[in-house]
């Protein structure tokens, strides 16, 4: 147990030796380290680098498409003080906000789920291969868990860029096959499509009930009307007298107002019908899908490069760790002899691993 007197030992100063400082840290020290070192250090650049081969040699090809739409609205703008627009009817957003949620629904769970449910026939190495979006990336056993997985795999290889001010909406489908990115463009295209019809055409059919039903109130408003104008008349054949005039024209006044309301809301009905019974697509496409000619510049390319380097970084460290265990193995300090010999406690206690509870008990049987 010598060491434990030699650690509280104050030793000497060492000779101040600015010759062998200056040698120590120059640019040929450090030449020098890496010289004696240069077998390890040649071994964990290789390693490195081609770990970084093997995830290069893993990387798929990226195949990216691109999809062009628009959803401003094609038809006249509504006018804000017709009566539909007063009652709440029409809610037609404005193209900052139809493009907002076209956005959103295009990288959606619901949408992507049933893109990546699709059947799609792709060209690959094996041959055509036909069936959903996991045949292509590998996916087998759990379907409920495959089908979460594609969703967020697709949701992540689907890029949207949108302008509020213009309504043109771009997207970006990146998939490992050509052929693949443009099939799933086209159904991102086909269903969205159906999505708004059926969107517009319950829309037209939830206002044309509406306005079917406020048509008739308002039909039978003005009749009541007309019918209080006649009645007066019939009691007062001569309206001469002035409050006489003043009654019929606010009668007359009531009638031209419910005939105006009746006129706006049989006019919003008709267009209500001609929507309802519209089947036009809802959405311009500015660019068809197209199948890609070749594939992306991957990055990947340098993760060879990137390994290699890494290799050198840490086989530099290593060195320097080595190097100056070595040294101080040379000149042992009292830190350094003991290190030593708790190092030999260490293995012994490898080796037999009841031993330090053994010595525990004697310790405490000794207190």
């Amino acid at each position: 147990m010598s060491g434990f007197h030699e650690v509280g030992r104050v030793m000497p100063p060492r000779p101040y030796d600015e010759a062998s400082v200056r040698e120590e840290t120059s640019l040929f020290g450090f030449v020098n380290v890496l010289l004696k070192y240069r077998g390890m250090l040649g071994v964990l650049i290789l390693a490195c680098g081609l770990f970084g081969g093997m995830r290069y040699a893993q990387s798929t090809a990226s195949y990216v498409t691109r999809v062009g739409i628009n959803v401003a609205s094609n038809e006249p703008a509504p006018d804000p003080t017709g009566v539909a627009a007063q009652l709440g009817i029409v809610a037609a957003a404005g193209s900052a906000q139809e493009v907002a949620f076209m956005s959103e629904l295009l990288r959606s769970p619901p949408l992507m789920r049933d893109v990546a449910n699709q059947q799609y026939t792709v060209r690959t190495r094996k041959g055509i291969v036909t069936g959903p979006l996991e045949r292509f990336y590998g996916y087998r056993g759990n379907p409920q868990l495959h089908e979460k997985e594609m969703t967020e795999l697709l949701a992540d290889k689907i890029t949207v860029n949108a302008s509020g001010r213009t309504g043109n909406i771009w997207l970006f489908v990146d998939t490992p096959f050509p052929d693949l990115s443009q099939q799933v463009g086209l159904n991102i295209i086909r269903l969205v499509d159906e999505y708004y019809r059926a969107r517009k055409h319950a829309q037209a059919a939830a206002e044309r009930e509406f306005l079917q039903g406020r048509l008739a109130e308002s039909k039978q408003e003005l009749n009541a009307a007309e019918n209080e104008v006649l009645q007066f008349r019939e009691d007062n054949r001569d309206i001469s007298a002035p409050a006489l005039a003043l009654e019929n024209a606010r009668l007359i006044r009531g009638v031209s107002m419910k005939q105006q309301l009746y006129t706006s809301l049989l006019q919003s009905y008709d267009k209500a019908r001609i929507a309802e019974a519209k089947n036009l697509p809802s959405i311009t496409i500015l660019e068809a899908p197209e199948k890609p000619i070749k594939p992306e510049p991957s990055s990947a390319i340098a993760f060879p490069l990137l390994g290699a380097i890494a290799g050198l970084l840490l086989g530099i460290v290593v060195a320097f760790i080595r190097e100056r265990m070595a040294e101080t193995a040379a000149s042992p300090t009292p830190a350094f002899e003991y290190y030593t010999e708790l190092k030999s406690e260490a293995v012994r206690d490898l080796k037999r691993p009841l031993r330090p509870f053994g010595r525990s008990r004697k310790s405490d049987s000794d207190g």
